[in-house]
């Protein structure tokens, strides 16, 4: 049963679970799922647009204070789609009556600082440390 917790543990504190990276010049937002039932025109662009709103809000509440963040979120689409420098749709699906899309979107690191810049909001850049933590269990001067 340690064993078991012990291998439960090291495999916990080993996977990656950040789904926001900041990479040079580019703030990357993974892992955006968007759902809504199917309705006529254009589902794609609807959805896309949706992402970019939920892409943005991810973004802003992993950088900003809690307080700065109501300032920002209110952001209209214009603005946010200037800040995206591209996007991947990683999946598409069409089931009966509902369209899922599943994308990833790079902001442009110098664009959103200069955004934050103009509305005199401080952010937190936080680098992608990463740790990796291994349990050892010592009983009576024994490595179990």
């Amino acid at each position: 049963m340690k064993k078991f917790i012990f291998l439960s543990l090291i495999i916990l504190f080993s996977t990656k679970t950040q789904n926001i990276s900041a990479k040079q010049n580019i703030f990357i937002v993974d892992n955006i799922v968007v759902s809504s039932e199917i309705t006529g025109g254009n589902n794609r662009e609807k959805h896309l647009n949706t992402g970019f709103k939920k892409g943005f809000k991810n973004l802003v509440i992993n950088l900003l204070k809690k307080e700065d963040q109501k300032k920002i979120l209110s952001t209209d689409l214009k603005k946010i789609k200037s800040l995206v420098e591209s996007y991947k749709i990683l999946e598409e699906k069409n089931f009966e009556k509902e369209y899922i899309l599943k994308l990833s979107i790079t902001f442009d690191k110098n664009k959103v600082k200069q955004f934050f810049y103009k509305k005199n909001i401080p952010y937190l850049e936080s680098s992608n440390l990463e740790i990796i933590v291994y349990p050892i269990m010592i009983l009576e001067s024994e490595l179990q």
